[in-house]
């Protein structure tokens, strides 16, 4: 008897933290979905030398520069950032601040992001 309540008492409790952990992964996935909504969208900037450009970022973390996809893998995406390694091992940061900016590891060089075309 004891055996079972014993057997019950345990099996009760690997259920409740399965649960738990289903649970904590399907929040984790909901917080990265909204989390790229905050950068998905068309954004333009001026460089240096007063160039504009522009870089749209997609669903599925892609980044789009002037009409060129950029092959990248995804590092961190929050609330606060949204970070990428390039093809050549650069990183490119967009960071959710007021005013909006993209930061290329490559030049060393921030671009404040604007919703419209410059």
């Amino acid at each position: 008897m004891k055996k079972r309540i014993s057997y019950l008492i345990g099996m009760s409790l690997l259920t409740l933290l399965g649960g738990v952990a289903v649970q904590k992964r399907q929040q984790k996935k909901q917080q990265k979905a909204s989390d790229v909504t905050t950068y998905v969208r068309t954004w333009y900037f001026q460089d240096h030398l007063q160039q504009k450009h522009q870089l749209t970022v997609l669903p599925e973390y892609t980044l789009v520069l002037d009409q060129q996809p950029i092959q990248a893998t995804l590092i961190e995406l929050n609330a606060q950032k949204f970070v990428v390694r390039d093809q050549y091992g650069y990183h490119l940061v967009l960071t959710n601040q007021s005013p909006m900016t993209f930061y290329d590891e490559a030049e060393d060089i921030s671009y404040v992001l604007s919703k419209k075309e410059q």
